[in-house]
């Protein structure tokens, strides 16, 4: 297993050979590799980046994707964060049933429960009835976007995930979530 600045290394070094999906990888896919292309090609040029507010920080991110789940790790983890990843929404109720975090990114299409689900389980379970919520997914149609804030999402992003953007907006909903509770 790679350290996170041995990730950042070879994805800011890649030829694009070793680190693209391939058949061999379970994605035969041409348009995921045109896609990571296009995300690797400006790894490079990133300014460094602190999104986080204060003291230490805890990402859950609840993905079925192993690709989406590590750069969720590569892109959000930092000295101060830690990002903790689930495959699936019912592996992701156990981590959050198990551990305290500051923010939840969850995927709308998994097998089995969806994160649409995963959410209004999250909703109606007291203790986590303030921890924000990101929705993350390649649908961007109307009824995707209401069925998630009525679900109780805090956040709506779509896929493919531009990773400066979504440091911003956790850094506005972690802000705003600790506005609400010094209130």
């Amino acid at each position: 297993m790679l350290s996170q600045s041995q990730r950042r290394s070879a994805f800011s070094r890649s030829s694009g050979n070793s680190l693209f999906p391939s058949a061999r990888h379970g994605c035969a896919s041409g348009t995921r590799k045109v896609h990571w292309e296009r995300v690797m090609a400006t790894v490079g040029n990133s300014i460094p980046f602190s999104y986080v507010p204060g003291n230490r920080f805890a990402i859950l991110t609840v993905d079925d994707d192993p690709i989406q789940r590590e750069f969720c790790t590569v892109y959000l983890s930092t000295p101060k964060v830690k990002v903790t990843t689930a495959a699936s929404a019912e592996e992701g109720l156990d981590r959050l049933a198990d551990a305290l975090f500051d923010v939840a990114l969850i995927d709308v299409d998994m097998p089995g429960m969806d994160g649409i689900e995963m959410v209004r389980r999250i909703r109606a379970d007291r203790r986590f009835e303030a921890l924000p919520l990101m929705v993350i997914t390649g649908r961007e149609d109307m009824v995707s976007i209401d069925e998630a804030y009525a679900a109780g999402a805090t956040s709506f992003m779509c896929k493919p995930v531009n990773w400066r953007l979504l440091g911003h907006q956790i850094r506005f909903m972690v802000r705003a979530h600790r506005a609400l509770e010094a209130a």
